[in-house]
């Protein structure tokens, strides 16, 4: 088990592959979305809505191509990051 923070959020996972992780987080298969390659923004969806977002780790933005090879650490800071309409 590590504890890790997800926007803003101490929770503790059994997770250690963020693919792992994010596939308990959504409840949705991580491997999907790389059938093809894609923009960070990709609908990601649990089956009963869509999300859009980015993921950062520790302040740096991770790739949805390195999902399948990132492991988390203990005390790792992940933030989900939606966009934003404005102007």
């Amino acid at each position: 088990m590590i504890d890790i923070t997800i926007n803003g959020t101490a929770i503790t996972t059994e997770h250690r592959q963020l693919c792992e992780f994010l596939d308990s987080y959504f409840m949705k298969s991580c491997l999907q979305s790389h059938k093809k390659e894609s923009s960070p923004n990709e609908n990601i969806s649990d089956g009963n809505s869509e999300f859009k977002f980015a993921i950062a780790i520790n302040d740096n933005f991770v790739p949805r191509s390195q999902y399948q090879t990132i492991t988390l650490k203990n005390n790792d800071r992940i933030e989900l990051l939606s966009p934003m309409q404005g102007g």
